[in-house]
C-alpha cells in the first residue's frame, strides 16, 4: 500500500522539519504533501528541502487544506498530521498492519504532548487518550488533527472533511466514517502534538471552546448546509 501524508501549513519553519523528518525516517517512500496557506517565512521551502510536493491554497482552514491535499494525492492510504506533531515510534509500521484489513476504513490513536511538563502529561492523558478509548467502547470515534488515517477512495466518496466546520471537523469525519466499513481507534498509535495553543489560550479555554463545538455539530447541526455526502 501506498501512504500519502497530508500536512497543512502556514508559518511552520520552526516546527515542520520535526514533523518531516521523522516521516522520511520512517516511511522514506511516502508521498508528502504540504498545503502551504501563502507562508512568509521558510516554510515551504523547508518542505521542498524534504522532497515534500507544495500546494497553495488560501487561508480557509485545516479542513479545506486537508481536502485539497486528498484530492491531489496518489497514495490509497491518507494519512493526516500536523506541522508541529511528530509520529511516535511505529507509527508507520502500525498504519500498514491496520490497513492490512481491507475492511479498515479509517484510524486515528492518542496524542501525547511534545513539549515537557507535568500539567501537559495530565491533559492529554485525559482528553487524548483516555477520553477517546473510553467513547471508541461506545462506538463513537475521538479522531484527533494530527493523527488521522483514511482510506482514500473512502475519503473521497465521502467528500471529504465538511464545510463550514472551525472545529471537530477531523471528530466529525471519523465517526461519519462508521457507515463506509471498519473505524480502529488504537491506542498505540501514538502521536506527539505540540502544546502550544494550549499554552497560549489555556486548557480551560480550549475545553469549553471544544464542548461548545459538540453541542453545534452533534445537538444543533448548526454546521455549514453546503455539505453532501457523495454515496453509501
Amino acid at each position: 500500500m501506498k501512504l500519502s501524508f497530508i500536512i497543512p501549513t502556514m508559518n511552520e519553519e520552526e516546527h515542520v522539519s520535526a514533523c518531516l523528518e521523522e516521516i522520511r525516517a520512517q516511511a522514506p517512500d511516502a508521498e508528502v504533501i504540504v498545503v502551504d496557506a501563502y507562508s512568509k517565512d521558510r516554510t515551504r521551502e523547508i518542505a521542498r528541502e524534504y522532497g515534500a510536493r507544495v500546494l497553495l491554497q488560501k487561508p480557509r482552514g485545516a479542513g479545506p487544506a486537508r481536502n485539497k491535499g486528498a484530492e491531489k494525492a496518489k497514495g490509497d492510504i491518507l494519512c493526516f498530521v500536523d506541522a508541529d506533531a511528530v509520529l511516535g515510534k511505529g507509527w508507520v509500521e502500525r498504519v500498514r498492519r491496520i490497513f492490512s484489513d481491507p475492511e479498515t476504513v479509517a484510524a486515528s490513536g492518542p496524542l501525547r504532548p511534545l513539549e515537557d511538563g507535568l500539567k501537559h502529561e495530565i491533559m492529554y492523558l485525559l482528553t487524548a487518550n483516555l477520553f477517546p478509548r473510553i467513547t471508541a467502547a461506545f462506538g463513537f470515534y475521538q479522531f484527533q488533527g494530527p493523527n488521522m488515517i483514511f482510506r482514500k477512495r473512502t475519503f473521497l466518496k465521502m467528500g471529504g472533511f465538511r464545510p463550514g466546520l472551525m472545529a471537530l471537523e477531523d471528530n466529525e469525519l471519523g465517526n461519519r466514517a462508521r457507515k463506509y466499513g471498519r473505524v480502529v481507534w488504537d491506542p498505540k498509535l501514538v502521536v506527539f502534538s505540540s502544546t502550544r495553543r494550549f499554552n497560549k489560550n489555556g486548557y480551560l479555554r480550549m475545553t469549553l471552546k471544544f464542548w461548545k463545538a459538540y453541542l453545534e455539530v452533534y445537538l444543533l447541526k448548526s454546521a455549514s448546509t453546503s455539505y453532501s455526502d457523495r454515496g453509501g
